[in-house]
């Protein structure tokens, strides 16, 4: 069970606007429920735990690089991002994929998949591979969408959620109230992963996220209580359990927030969670360090969220909605800007 802790105020991180482009776009998943229009501007303060350590911890600060678009009727139900630079967005209900690369846009035709659950883009941004959560198999895509190949997948769950990590595919799914996860080698070759700790969720949807990065990966429940865990591919270091942050509740009968967590992304150093209330724009963003540790924590009432992340290139992507949703890439750098964090920028 994660522990919790309380935070104070410092404000330590701003996050500024740079080129955007348009479109309409509809919510993310059930994640961004009943949202209203961002702000004009807004500042996000990560804010510093009451220990030394985390008053030292340097500030991140963020800039938004770009905003990109999706067709009307594409309700984004997850997001990816390769080592190339190359982002991934897929929803339920949509027969199709799209990648975002450098360069251009791919719309992927995928009608061939039940339910996409998880999706890659591997082969120098040439090939495709989405994770089919009905069947469940794993389906090998050009980007003109003509099927390479494709593998059932023998597991004793149904697949909610999976990612690309050190080469494999990492999956989990919901086994009564347990939380399993395996991992699926290229080759077919399918295992069983001990978590470092058990994970169970009373949440009647989709249980947990996968989050991959080169080296590893992370594994968090959606609903209450929160527990999450991080770990390397190789088991070469010790696995990282992350503190739970004290969430806040109403202080009225006639309202109380419905908070889920949203996927850990991975930093160079360190870890970000969104929580968010789906009753209300309300957000908690969280920095963790290396240890899971809460750092620096900030509440902030804009339906924003951090859903991937390219450490490499210091790069964040988030979900954001305005009068429209938008995918937002932010770059981010440590340490104290040289310009005043209290100061708001347009986003």
């Amino acid at each position: 069970m994660s522990s919790t802790a309380r935070v104070q105020t410092c404000p330590a991180v701003s996050v500024r606007r740079g080129s955007t482009s348009t479109g309409a776009q509809r919510m993310f998943n059930f994640h961004f429920a009943g949202s209203s229009s961002l702000p004009v501007a807004i500042l996000v303060a990560l804010l510093s735990l009451e220990s030394a350590s985390a008053q030292s911890s340097p500030p991140l600060h963020l800039e938004a690089i770009y905003t990109r678009s999706l067709p009307d009727s594409f309700a984004v139900t997850g997001v990816s991002a390769s080592s190339s630079g190359a982002v991934a967005y897929w929803a339920a209900d949509q027969p199709y994929i799209i990648v975002d690369t450098d360069t251009q846009r791919h719309v992927i035709e995928a009608k061939q998949v039940g339910l996409p659950v998880a999706v890659a883009v591997l082969g120098g941004d040439s090939i495709v591979e989405v994770v089919d959560g009905r069947t469940p198999r794993i389906i090998r895509l050009s980007m003109t969408g003509q099927v390479l190949g494709e593998r059932s997948v023998d597991l004793p769950f149904s697949i909610e959620h999976g990612a690309r990590a050190n080469g494999v595919w990492i999956v989990v799914g919901k086994d009564s109230a347990n939380i399993k996860v395996m991992s699926i080698a290229d080759g077919g070759e399918v295992k069983a992963i001990d978590s470092p700790s058990p994970l169970t969720s009373a949440w009647s949807r989709s249980s947990a996220y996968i989050t991959g990065w080169q080296a590893g990966y992370s594994v968090s429940l959606i609903g209450s209580p929160f527990d999450a865990y991080a770990i390397d591919s190789d088991g070469s270091r010790t696995p990282v359990h992350f503190v739970q942050p004290l969430l806040p509740e109403s202080d009225t009968s006639s309202y109380q927030p419905l908070w889920i967590s949203m996927p850990i992304v991975r930093l160079e150093t360190g870890f970000l969670r969104t929580f968010a209330d789906l009753r209300s724009d309300t957000r908690i963003l969280v920095l963790y360090d290396d240890h899971g540790n809460i750092s620096r924590q900030t509440l902030i009432r804009s339906p924003l969220g951090f859903v991937a992340s390219l450490p490499e290139r210091r790069l964040l992507i988030a979900i954001r909605k305005s009068d429209q949703l938008e995918v937002v890439g932010y770059r981010w750098r440590r340490g104290v800007g040289d310009h005043d964090t209290n100061h708001k920028e347009t986003p």
